[in-house]
């Protein structure tokens, strides 16, 4: 399924589309665009995550087709999902371009009873702000190298 939007974005104001991610785009995010934001998603997590659910995996596109926007919704069971991975490029941020994407996705999702959300810190506020989701649970992420004695 894919999605088309006009919008006037001071970038470019071409069309957007969102669609299902390739497993090649897919590997792309969780391997670069996860590297930049400073995530550790595992050498090769990849290929399960997008195994499991493949049509589960959108981006946002220019007309293009350059990516500029992720963002992964699980469907683990027929009542229950799981979103991470959104990651909007630097270069589109604070434009909507990830409400797009989120509503897009989010509207695909609305049979669902129990949808869960990955999210940095930072961008708590706006989860439950923008699209109702409310904090549960927090973790924290600690790395370091270990010297031998």
């Amino acid at each position: 399924m894919s999605f088309l939007f006009k919008t006037s974005f001071p970038s470019n104001g071409n069309n957007f589309f969102v669609r299902t991610l390739t497993f090649w785009e897919f590997k792309k995010v969780t391997k670069e665009w996860t590297g930049r934001e400073g995530w550790n998603s595992g050498a090769h997590e990849y290929v399960p995550f997008y195994s499991i659910c493949p049509n589960g995996h959108k981006g946002l596109f220019t007309n293009n087709n350059q990516l500029i926007a992720s963002l992964s919704a699980v469907r683990y069971a027929k009542d229950f999902s799981f979103l991470g991975i959104f990651i909007v490029d630097p270069t589109y941020r604070q434009l909507g371009i990830g409400e797009i994407l989120a509503k897009t996705v989010l509207t695909e999702l609305n049979d669902c009873a129990l949808l869960g959300v990955n999210g940095v810190k930072q961008q708590v506020g706006n989860y439950q702000r923008k699209y109702g989701f409310m904090p549960y649970h927090n973790n924290f992420r600690f790395s370091g190298i270990v010297k031998s004695q």
